[in-house]
């Protein structure tokens, strides 16, 4: 039976063609805090996987070669939902935006910048 979680990806190990992700993460808890373990996930999380970004992810745990790892089934973005995470965005995805202006937009915008 497929479980249910949301997740704050931290380090992305394998990106093939965004089609195909290894993900180091930490579960999203109820209060909105970050579990303390780090996990592995493995599967298409889609186009916009980068550190920060929360994803509610369907899958089941497997044992593999590397050890315990989630195989995702289906993903959902919800966004980057931290300052790290938006400043990546707007260098990754907008020509012209470097870390300079990227932090100035951040630190007057905070989380609601890609609002």
């Amino acid at each position: 039976m497929p479980l249910a979680l949301t997740i704050q990806v931290n380090h992305v190990v394998v990106n093939r063609d965004d089609e195909w992700q290894v993900v180091r993460y930490q579960a999203v808890q109820p209060n909105g805090g970050l579990s303390l373990k780090q996990e592995t996930a493995v599967g298409c999380l889609g186009s916009l996987c980068a550190p920060g970004y929360h994803f509610n992810v369907r899958g089941e745990w497997e044992n593999q070669r590397y050890g315990p790892q989630f195989k995702v089934s289906s993903a959902t973005p919800l966004g980057p939902r931290s300052p790290r995470a938006i400043r990546e965005v707007l260098q990754r995805r907008i020509h012209g935006i470097g870390p300079v202006v990227a932090d100035r937009l951040v630190s007057a915008y905070g989380v609601n910048t890609l609002d």
